[in-house]
C-alpha cells in the first residue's frame, strides 16, 4: 500500500494535539541532536511496534494519526509501511503519514526543534555527507 505524505505546515499546526502521534525514526545519535517535541524515538531498523501500541492505547480520542519523520523521508516511509501492514492497522482505528521532507525540510524552514535535554535547537544531524547536502550548511552538527 502507498504511503500517505503530510505538509510540514500541517504537522505544524497539529502539533500539541491529542489525536497525534509523532515517529522519530532515525537513529538514538540523530535524535539526541535535535526532534520534533514529543516525538517518540523508534529504531529503523527494529522499531518496538509495542512501544508504539502503548502510545496509541494511552490515547483516549480516535481516530489516532501516525506521523513518521526520518532525515529525508526514506526510513520513515519504510516504517509507516511495515505498520499499515501490520496489526496495529487493523486493531485501531489509525491514520498513518509520513512527514515529507522529513527533518530535513522541517529544519530548513526553521521549524522548531528540540535537543535531548529538552534546549531550543535549530541544528540537525546530516546523516551522512551524501545526504547532508539537502540541509542548510549553518544547521549541521554531528555530537
Amino acid at each position: 500500500s502507498s504511503v500517505k505524505q503530510i505538509q510540514t505546515d500541517e504537522l505544524n499546526s497539529r502539533l500539541n494535539t491529542d489525536e497525534l502521534i509523532i515517529l522519530d525514526t532515525r537513529d538514538v545519535e540523530e535524535f539526541n541532536i535535535s526532534h520534533i517535541d514529543g516525538a517518540v524515538n523508534i529504531d529503523p531498523s527494529k522499531p518496538d511496534t509495542k512501544l508504539i501500541e502503548d502510545k496509541i492505547q494511552e490515547r483516549k480520542n480516535y481516530p489516532i494519526t501516525v506521523i513518521a519523520y526520518c532525515s529525508i523521508g526514506y526510513r520513515s516511509s519504510m516504517i509507516i509501511n511495515q505498520l499499515q501492514n501490520s496489526d496495529i492497522s487493523n486493531n485501531y482505528n489509525i491514520n498513518f503519514a509520513n512527514l515529507e521532507g522529513s527533518l530535513f525540510k522541517w529544519a530548513n524552514e526553521g521549524r522548531p526543534m528540540i535537543d535531548c535535554e529538552r534546549r531550543t535547537t535549530r541544528f540537525c544531524h546530516p546523516f551522512n555527507s551524501v545526504w547532508g547536502k539537502l540541509l542548510k550548511y549553518d544547521l549541521r552538527k554531528t555530537n
